[in-house]
């Protein structure tokens, strides 16, 4: 398995998904997956366009930094 890659398309898509939730939350649509993202972020997040914004950086490092340990213990453990 590719390392990188992986970490690439993990913090992707965890970032799509915050991004998700939170404009579910600014559009008034939906505040379940919000307050399910709020709760790993601390109230780093709010339902704002630039807490949209920080939630998808924020998304996409630490999907890419879990992803990258996943494929590396991966990788260790398929040897």
């Amino acid at each position: 398995m590719k390392i990188k890659a992986f970490g690439i398309a993990t913090g992707v898509v965890w970032a799509l998904f915050i991004a998700w939730s939170v404009f579910l939350a600014i559009m008034k649509w939906g505040a379940v997956p919000y307050a399910l993202v709020d709760e790993f972020y601390f109230g780093w997040l709010t339902a704002t366009w630039l807490g949209l914004l920080l939630g998808v950086a924020l998304g996409f490092l630490d999907g890419f930094v879990l992803g990258v340990i996943f494929a590396w213990i991966y990788n260790k453990l398929a040897k």
